[in-house]
């Protein structure tokens, strides 16, 4: 099942850009596709950070439909937003930005000023093997609407793009 949702650069057909969407009306489409597909209780829901990890205007609705249908399910569902942790990133920026290009570092202008959330507001992380890392890798250069394989963080290499994306930060939400 798929929402009809895009983002801004693709509209086409009867599909309408994500960022514009009023998120209870995102919140009750997800509501309805888990509905028919009979999954009520039980089950892990992950949306993204109150600033959409970096400030992506798709993720804070998102973000917004998640907390919606968390409180709508309420203990029902196990939920989780995943986020970028601030304090690693800013170490990293602070001593890549003395050897790397511009091209290989993100663009913070881009970024809302709170990305992420600081360590100490998140409450787990799942470290990537190799073989998901690589997979992550591949999925960002196939977000060709957002991510040019000539820049931050697919130009990275392998071990500046461990360090940046080799974990997957969350916050669990009661």
């Amino acid at each position: 099942k798929y929402l009809d949702y895009c983002e801004p650069k693709y509209t086409s057909g009867d599909a309408n850009p994500l960022c514009i969407q009023d998120p209870k009306d995102v919140a009750n489409s997800i509501l309805k596709i888990l509905n028919e597909l009979n999954i009520c209780e039980n089950f892990i829901l992950v949306s993204y950070d109150e600033n959409g990890g970096y400030g992506n205007k798709d993720h804070v609705i998102l973000h917004k439909a998640g907390r919606i249908i968390k409180n709508t399910l309420g203990n029902k569902v196990t939920f989780y937003e995943v986020t970028i942790n601030r304090d690693s990133m800013n170490e990293w920026l602070s001593e890549a930005k003395n050897r790397l290009n511009k091209n290989e570092l993100p663009q913070l202008s881009y970024w809302s000023e709170h990305f992420g959330l600081s360590e100490l507001e998140i409450d787990l992380y799942y470290k990537l093997s190799k073989e998901e890392l690589k997979i992550k890798r591949n999925a960002l250069l196939r977000h060709k609407s957002q991510i040019k394989k000539e820049l931050f963080p697919v130009s990275l290499a392998y071990g500046d793009f461990e360090s940046t994306f080799g974990k997957e930060w969350l916050k669990s939400i009661k």
